[in-house]
């Protein structure tokens, strides 16, 4: 949870800055390390079934 609001703050403080080239790369950070998130709770999920 923390993670993800330092995420949004860091993403939010790059748009102030209203860099083009900073905005696309910061939300493609927020995008890859939310796909990363969603990748370890569906391999969590599948180890708690499999047990």
């Amino acid at each position: 949870m923390s993670l993800l609001f330092s995420i949004q703050m860091l993403v939010k403080d790059k748009i102030q800055d209203k860099d083009l080239l900073s905005i696309g790369t910061a939300t493609n950070i927020q995008a890859i390390i939310l796909a990363q998130q969603a990748a370890s709770i569906a391999a969590i999920s599948a180890a708690t079934a499999a047990a």
